[in-house]
């Protein structure tokens, strides 16, 4: 699985710090099926924030990361469903405030398409 991740929180997330998943997170993303990870990812004083873009069978998924102090941010991740064919595709279902939240992923997914497994 390739993780790629984005360090710099976006705009409204002055609260976090920005933080790299754990080994635990990452254990439970390869243990998802997915092949390509984007993620960013807050942490505050109990609680988390972030989001996720996967690749899993060449469809593409979302997972919000948020959570408070009983979980963490992949303990229900899940990748199922149709998914969609691009992140384009997916991008274009969002809301406008979720999608302004997910384009820095997208822009790190289409920065690093060279490097793909």
């Amino acid at each position: 699985m390739k993780l790629l991740r984005h360090e710099t929180l976006p705009k409204g997330h002055d609260y976090y710090k920005s933080e790299p998943f754990s080994e635990w997170d990452i254990k439970q993303l390869e243990a998802s099926g997915a092949d390509l990870v984007a993620y960013w990812y807050g942490v505050g004083l109990y609680e988390g924030t972030g989001h996720i873009l996967a690749r899993k069978d060449g469809r593409w998924y979302h997972h919000d990361c948020g959570h408070c102090s009983c979980y963490g941010p992949t303990d229900d991740v899940t990748f199922s469903g149709d998914g969609d064919e691009t992140v384009e595709a997916l991008l274009a279902r969002c809301s406008a405030e979720l999608r302004e939240q997910l384009e820095p992923l997208a822009a790190l997914i289409s920065a690093n398409k060279n490097d793909e497994p």
